[in-house]
């Protein structure tokens, strides 16, 4: 058993731990990425058709996914994000929600 002494197997197995857990990060951003695409697809179709509901719908779905994700998506996504989001607000007569979602 001395060569367990050698080995140092606690440094190896919070080696591992590290390398997992980075992949794990990196397989749930992807995933988040990728969701978060389609339900930007999504959201721009229901807005081009004024299917102001489903708009509204998906649009929480894509702030419940970055709430659980916890991940913040590149400048241009959440701008597109906004101003989607904005003009959901502004047909529906939600003038202080849309007021916030153009300042953001």
């Amino acid at each position: 058993w001395k060569f367990m002494v050698q080995l140092k197997p606690e440094e190896q197995v919070s080696r591992i731990e590290k390398v997992v857990a980075e992949q794990k990060e990196g397989l749930q951003n992807t995933k988040f990425n990728l969701m978060l695409k389609a339900h930007l697809d999504q959201l721009e179709v229901a807005v081009m058709f004024d299917y102001w509901q489903e708009a509204y719908k998906t649009m929480e779905d894509i702030h419940g996914k970055m709430v659980y994700f916890r991940v913040s998506p590149k400048i241009d996504v959440m701008l597109n994000y906004y101003q989607q989001l904005a003009q959901i607000f502004w047909v529906s007569r939600n003038w202080l929600f849309h007021a916030y979602a153009l300042s953001k």
